[in-house]
């Protein structure tokens, strides 16, 4: 605050000088303070958002967090888990609840690369969770198995079915890696640990 009063005292003595002298030296002098004056309240303005920004992305981060940890049930599954087995569904609530929450307007990130990191994380989840409901079906107690009922008793499986079932893993995979994607970028930019 008292630099900018300072400057623009500096302003103001420069043009009385400028009224009072007009030479080319004063209208040179004038020019440069006007310059300058500009160029620090351009920076002053820049610092300040960027500073808003930073709470912003910061504040979203952590919800994002706090919405999804890395300790989480749902992304230890999708790390660990071989989709040749049953699973409950429930085991994927917390990346449902995301894909419907997260694809809001409303939590969009200002720092560019973590924005474009939360999209493809959002992206392979929603991608993978429709892989879920087309490829598996519902199994003993409800479970879900991605191996269609005439071949689970089976001691071998069919190519095809192998193929979906590897497709799974790789998409689950993909989100898993997405994720620490995520996490690496926003520990980076916003210079937290966040695993």
């Amino acid at each position: 605050m008292i630099n900018k009063i300072i400057n623009l005292t500096i302003l103001i003595l420069s043009l009385i000088l400028l009224v009072y002298t007009p030479r080319w030296e004063t209208i040179l002098f004038f020019i440069i303070i006007v310059w300058i004056y500009f160029d620090l309240e351009f920076k002053e303005h820049k610092k300040h958002k960027d500073l808003e920004s930073f709470k912003h992305d910061n504040k979203l981060f952590y919800s994002f967090l706090n919405d999804l940890s890395s300790n989480d049930e749902s992304i230890k599954f999708i790390r660990n888990f071989d989709f040749k087995n049953s699973f409950p569904k429930e085991q994927l609530n917390k990346l449902y609840e995301l894909d419907k929450e997260w694809n809001k307007m409303d939590f969009n990130f200002e720092n560019e690369e973590l924005e474009i990191a939360k999209k493809d994380f959002l992206h392979r989840n929603r991608k993978f969770l429709k892989m879920i409901e087309k490829k598996t079906t519902p199994g003993h107690l409800n479970w879900l198995s991605a191996i269609p009922k005439k071949f689970r008793k089976s001691f071998y499986l069919p190519t095809e079915v192998l193929k979906e079932i590897d497709s799974l893993n790789v998409a689950a995979i993909n989100v898993y890696k997405s994720y620490e994607n995520l996490l690496d970028i926003g520990s980076e930019k916003l210079n937290k640990k966040v695993y």
